[in-house]
């Protein structure tokens, strides 16, 4: 009785072990495909960043080679299309604003990091390019009178320059490899930026003459 027994015993034992053994290879097969998924996970996180800062750019740009058109003669003509052209600056960011909240810094592999502040070095020079074309030497607010320009220039630039600070400081938030050079660098234009849509502001109502109110025209320099 006491053999039967163990022999069941010893039965049992082995089929769990047989068991164990062929489960094996599935959790095997789940916690790989774990893996991958993670790995797809991040890589889309990647693509998203990338794309944000390149769809802006490309948003940036329009608008500058809009201001480049601007002049005296053309200024009626030409702001209705400014107007557009950065609010779909604003519309562009705001479209990534959603997927960019739910992302934190795990989510990026030190490994893209570098290529990421490469992509956002490229957004950064573009966006230098808007300051330049807006209060650089022979920027917008050098060419055109101010009783030329209307307010609503102003206020659009003003309102396309808070949403990608707030984007950039956003990225940066998510990428801290980029973030102390590159918060720098922002902060600095977009000081200047500000200050000098300020001062047009400030100015639009008085009379015209000289240079805008001590407005230094060569600040993005």
């Amino acid at each position: 009785m006491q053999l039967k027994f163990l022999l069941t015993v010893a039965a049992a034992a082995t089929a769990s072990a047989g068991l164990v053994g062929r489960q094996a290879p599935t959790d095997g097969l789940t916690s790989r495909q774990a893996t991958i998924d993670d790995l797809e996970s991040r890589q889309a996180t990647i693509g998203k960043l990338s794309n944000a800062l390149k769809d802006i750019a490309d948003s940036i740009t329009d608008g500058i080679e809009t201001i480049k058109d601007i002049s005296p003669t053309t200024v009626a003509t030409v702001i209705p299309k400014l107007v557009g052209n950065f609010n779909d600056i604003v519309k562009t960011i705001g479209s990534f604003g959603k997927e960019l909240s739910k992302v934190k810094p795990a989510d990026v592999p030190k490994a893209a990091e570098s290529d990421l502040c490469d992509t956002y070095s490229d957004f950064f020079e573009v966006y230098n390019n808007l300051v330049d074309v807006v209060i650089g030497e022979k920027g917008l607010l050098a060419r055109i009178p101010v009783s030329v320009i209307t307010l609503p220039i102003a206020g659009i630039l003003q309102v396309a320059n808070s949403a990608i600070n707030n984007f950039v400081y956003s990225f940066l938030q998510i990428v801290p490899r980029c973030r102390v050079r590159a918060q720098e660098e922002l902060e600095e234009a977009s000081d200047k930026f500000t200050s000098a849509i300020q001062k047009f502001s400030d100015n639009l109502y008085r009379p015209v003459g000289g240079d805008f109110d001590g407005l230094d025209r060569h600040a993005s320099n």
